[in-house]
């Protein structure tokens, strides 16, 4: 169910709720009212609980993760062309894998893959780097720094992150949407098998009030 067709749902559930307290001492000595009515508060509780999570607008996360993959990209780049001209010097074939070394064909990279890509273009370079403080190595030779190797692994780290947050934010608000359906699926059958039909005590006897009740329940969104 899209958003804005639950919060019209939660609104008149909200209407509902005031009406409910503002005339309490006309139902409130009628168990049957009474424990459908608490039981329909409780959900509506639940489901404006809810809402945040579902309204929460995740545009700044995606564009965060998208500035931290083309960061990742301009890491990689300068790493993968060095290493490919490296290795074909050294003719190393051992063990290898093509190295994606333009940048188009790096922009065509899917998220994973693109951060599988980096991580082994990392692991390659610590060899040559296996001491922390070493400021030379025969990389050095073809122009990789130590700060060249320390961005790309600062990128990788940072895209990592920005991809998991993304993921875990969508499989939060899954969760909070499966809930909340579940949730005004209650609340409706609440009111259209209980609460509409004992709300009819009041047609004759209170007339005024049954009459804003069903107003309210003839505006049911589509």
């Amino acid at each position: 169910m899209k958003n804005e067709k639950r919060s019209a749902w939660i609104l008149q559930f909200q209407e509902i709720n005031k009406l409910m307290e503002d005339q309490l001492e006309k139902w409130k000595s009628i168990e049957k009212i009474r424990k459908t009515y608490d039981e329909f508060v409780n959900i509506l509780k639940k489901l404006t609980d809810l809402q945040p999570d579902l309204e929460k607008n995740l545009d700044p996360v995606q564009k965060d993760q998208e500035e931290k993959y083309a960061q990742l990209i301009e890491k990689t780049f300068p790493v993968a062309n060095i290493l490919t001209v490296y290795r074909s010097d050294h003719n190393v074939k051992k063990g290898d894998r093509s190295m994606v070394i333009s940048q188009s064909a790096l922009n065509k990279l899917k998220k994973k893959e693109l951060l599988d890509h980096a991580g082994r273009m990392m692991k390659t370079v610590e060899k040559h780097y296996p001491d922390e403080n070493k400021t030379e190595s025969e990389l050095s030779q073809y122009g990789l720094t130590p700060v060249m190797v320390e961005d790309l692994q600062t990128a990788i780290h940072q895209y990592e992150y920005a991809l998991k947050l993304h993921k875990d934010l969508l499989s939060n608000r899954s969760r909070s949407e499966n809930k909340s359906g579940q949730f005004l699926k209650v609340n409706r059958k609440l009111l259209e098998k209980r609460l509409d039909r004992l709300m009819t005590v009041f047609s004759s006897t209170h007339p005024s009030f049954y009459q804003e009740y069903t107003e309210i329940r003839k505006s049911k969104p589509l």
